[in-house]
């Protein structure tokens, strides 16, 4: 018996069955077009076309095949037809045993090319999104095998690249209805062990995609898995599946808590308690990966909870120097960065500073600055600058060979983040306490030179006076940001996000309108920044808010898309250049792409510099959206935030309020 597709016909055994037509014409695919014949766990033939579900679907059982575990696949290959896969059957109601569910551990043919990479996944999540509804085991050995085994082959730049794929075909939506089945059932091992499939992929793709993190949390897995560490906090030692499943949902929560657009669920679902007491975990991998998370989530003025044994201490140590001698910088699924970062947080409690400096951090962090990686030099450096606030710690980090004339080699370097961390933490270093560092005075020719500089530079644009407010006033340059004790990110708004402070910049203040304390925006708006060329400052101030490309302001005068941006004929297809671009960090808004540098000649010093202005302003929570950087760059930017949620943009008018203008003089 031989079950044929031709044209539009479905023919059993040489004969039409029943004149049923396919809602397809196979004789008018092309190259690209993908078929698919699907065996379901009710007997059922069910035919697919790129992914598409056609309308006809045939039961076995009503052509009298009564054993369908002796039904073959068998392929005639002919004309433009490129590639063939027959996969293995769905589940069936026989469930499979433990070993079934087991993780693949060879690539097998998996390929490492890109194209075909991404056209192989997007067939599977069209199948999945059926299977999941019919079988629901079936839908899991999918995950297995076609998402979780290429993972084996992927670098973390296509690891990154997968992740964001799966992310926009709606994947995550697909693990949620998944998990919700398995939650309805009998909860047998056959179901834990599905359950884990769903939750290792949660946990191998939002490790690499920030936009796959964004996603868990949009489709409502977050919850459930905070739901579970309620249900499970004191029982789960007691069952290996209770175990197994609060692990594998903890290091899902830690990837997906270092996305911004997630901080409000985590807030909501009070996770700093649910997540407590498993950061005194017998485990001490599961205590120390609790940590790491609540050190992205917890309040400033929550500090406590992140007090950690020394156990826990020397766990994360052991896996930093792993990972250091990791060709992929790779320690257990952490990466040398994770680590480094989750390091500094927890050294915001003074408990952590002095254990994490006496069990050996030191050596460790010396031997990432001495290192050609960007991002990992500067996060090790703030981390002994953290450290270093400590005045025992001083000593002891002032005793470590090496420490001192790296930072000061470092000073020298050629990128601006890693000479102004190097500068930072020299100046904590080097002074018994803070108040002997020379502290500002606010414009005066004994304060500060920066700002001094910076207001000059002020002066010679022509701005009337009556726009500022110098009362609120603010230089951050590092001498001035060291005496205030500030920390280098902060949270603002309702819900809270995160905004880097301007390091290196002079901020002037703008008066603001009434309307800013009427909408108390100073408490419930978020922080932003943009860049612009110095042309624009004025026009700006004058017309009192950020303008779309398009708008006509004072003068007449029309704007547009700058030189080298996106434009009306240039862009890509999904793209609206008709909107006002910000960042939470400076350093993408004031990079030369947005802040445009300009020539500037002080009479002072008599030296030329080169001037940058951007505006730091509120923008209301609900108005913007979240993308990735469009600049090009190949690293990432800022170490708080990652590069798929760098750029926010906005058309609504009357959600901005300007508030400082910055400049930057090198």
């Amino acid at each position: 018996m031989t079950d044929i597709l031709d044209g539009s016909t479905h023919m059993w055994s040489g004969s039409s069955i029943n004149n049923i037509q396919l809602d397809r014409d196979l004789d008018d695919c092309t190259v690209g077009d993908t078929i698919g014949i699907m065996l379901s766990d009710t007997d059922t033939l069910v035919f697919y076309y790129n992914g598409d579900k056609l309308s006809v679907s045939i039961n076995l059982k009503d052509l009298h095949v009564r054993n369908t575990d002796h039904l073959y696949g068998v392929v005639d290959i002919y004309g433009r037809c490129r590639e063939v896969s027959i996969c293995e059957r769905g589940f069936t109601e026989k469930r499979p045993s433990i070993g079934d569910f087991e993780l693949m551990t060879q690539p097998g043919s998996i390929t490492e090319n890109r194209d075909d990479i991404m056209q192989q996944t997007r067939m599977i999540l069209l199948v999945l999104k059926e299977i999941a509804v019919i079988d629901i085991y079936g839908a899991c050995h999918l995950v297995q095998k076609f998402l979780l085994l290429p993972t084996i082959v992927l670098n973390d730049q296509l690891k990154h690249i997968f992740g964001d794929h799966l992310a926009s075909h709606g994947t995550a939506e697909v693990f949620k209805y998944m998990l919700d089945e398995l939650q309805n059932r009998e909860q047998t091992q056959t179901d834990w062990d599905a359950t884990r499939v769903i939750h290792v992929a949660c946990g191998y793709y939002s490790d690499a995609s920030m936009k796959f993190c964004r996603h868990i949390g949009q489709s409502g897995i977050l919850k459930d898995m905070l739901d579970d560490l309620q249900r499970y906090q004191t029982s789960y030692m007691d069952h290996e599946n209770f175990h197994t499943l609060i692990a594998s949902e903890i290091i899902v929560l830690h990837n997906c808590s270092k996305a911004a657009d997630n901080k409000h669920i985590y807030d909501e679902q009070d996770t700093v308690n649910r997540i407590i007491p498993f950061t005194t975990a017998e485990d001490v991998n599961l205590a120390a990966t609790a940590l790491l998370t609540l050190s992205y989530i917890v309040q400033p003025g929550d500090l406590s909870y992140l007090d950690a044994s020394q156990s826990v201490v020397c766990f994360l140590l052991q896996r930093l120097q792993n990972s250091l001698d990791d060709p992929r910088l790779r320690s257990d699924g952490f990466t040398t960065l994770e680590l480094v970062v989750g390091l500094g947080n927890l050294a915001q409690h003074d408990n952590n500073k002095i254990s994490i400096t006496t069990k050996g951090a030191v050596p460790l962090l010396l031997n990432i600055m001495e290192r050609e990686l960007p991002l990992e030099q500067e996060c090790a450096i703030n981390t002994l600058g953290t450290l270093s606030k400590l005045e025992s710690n001083r000593k002891n980090i002032l005793k470590a060979p090496g420490v001192i004339p790296q930072l000061s080699k470092l000073t020298e370097h050629h990128n601006a983040a890693i000479n102004a961390a190097a500068n930072r933490a020299l100046l904590l270093l080097t002074k018994a306490t803070s108040t002997e560092v020379k502290k500002p005075v606010n414009s005066s020719p004994h304060g500060c030179d920066y700002r001094a500089l910076c207001k000059r530079f002020k002066e010679s644009i022509g701005l009337s006076d009556a726009y500022f407010e110098e009362a609120y006033n603010m230089c951050y340059c590092n001498n001035c940001h060291i005496v205030r004790g500030d920390e280098l990110y902060y949270l603002r708004g309702e819900p809270p996000k995160y905004y880097g402070l301007p390091i290196g910049w002079c901020r002037f203040a703008l008066k603001v309108p009434a309307r800013a304390s009427a909408l108390q925006v100073f408490r419930k708006w978020h922080v932003a920044f943009h860049g612009t060329v110095l042309g624009a400052v004025a026009p700006i101030l004058e017309c009192g808010d950020l303008c779309l490309p398009g708008d006509e302001v004072m003068g007449g005068k029309k704007l547009g898309e700058r030189e080298g941006h996106f434009n009306e004929d240039f862009k890509p297809e999904y793209f609206d250049t008709k909107q006002v671009f910000l960042s939470p960090s400076i350093r993408y808004a004031g990079c030369g792409a947005y802040a445009g540098p300009s020539q500037f000649k002080d009479s002072v010093t008599r030296k030329t510099y080169e001037a940058r202005v951007a505006f730091q302003v509120c923008i209301n929570p609900d108005s913007y959206k979240v993308h990735p950087q469009t600049i090009g760059a190949e690293s990432e930017i800022d170490s708080k935030f990652n590069n798929q949620e760098l750029e926010w943009f906005t058309k609504q008018r009357g959600c901005l309020i300007i508030y400082g203008l910055l400049v930057n003089l090198q």
